[in-house]
């Protein structure tokens, strides 16, 4: 009976810690001002959804609420480095679509384009450079860190071969458009820092 009696007061008192730690997130949320801009992730962060009628009937609401909710929750890189670096201690290279590499960069992984998407945009390219053979028609596609530093892919990643994607975009424009190789150009310096660490852009 006693252990019975001190179970029970054990619930209740980590139920009354998560009530109140619930009303403190609750409130924190309320005051502090919500955020346009991830400098960590380079990307806008999602603002609050205009309630409506029609987007709450269809459930279009609550989805963008949820995805408000997790950009701009209070303390929010805090609590994303803590779970990045348990995961990393767990022995997780991979945050999401983001590879956690070598030398501490991070990079996103190689996304296969869609087909049929492709293949309309390549040839609207081609009938805009058929159109006007008076100006010169250039395609400069901008390689990932994963395709040019794959020195620095984590052990036993996997990623597309963006070389064999970037092949088959200049093979489909043919001699109409003039190809720019930046992948080329940018493996001859793969040993130096060319991209940010935590960043997909170039430096």
């Amino acid at each position: 009976m006693r252990n019975h009696r001190r179970l029970r007061r054990i619930e209740g008192t980590v139920g009354k810690a998560f009530v109140m730690c619930m009303i403190i997130f609750f409130l924190l949320n309320l005051i502090v001002s919500d955020k346009e801009m991830s400098e960590e992730e380079n990307r806008m962060l999602a603002g609050s959804p205009r309630l409506s009628w029609s987007s709450l009937v269809s459930g279009d609401f609550m989805t963008k609420y949820e995805t408000y909710l997790a950009d701009q929750f209070a303390g929010r890189n805090f609590w994303r480095s803590i779970k990045v670096g348990l995961s990393g201690l767990g022995g997780s290279r991979q945050e999401e679509d983001i590879l956690i590499g070598k030398d501490d960069y991070l990079m996103e992984e190689i996304v296969s384009p869609d087909q049929d998407t492709l293949m309309e945009n390549l040839e609207a390219i081609r009938q805009f450079a058929k159109r006007s053979r008076d100006i010169q028609t250039y395609m400069l596609l901008v390689p990932n860190a994963a395709n040019i530093m794959r020195d620095r892919l984590p052990a036993f990643a996997t990623v597309s071969d963006q070389s064999r994607m970037f092949a088959q975009v200049k093979r489909e424009l043919g001699e109409d458009v003039e190809w720019l190789d930046a992948a080329e150009a940018l493996k001859k310096h793969a040993g130096e820092q060319i991209y940010y660490k935590t960043d997909h852009h170039w430096t």
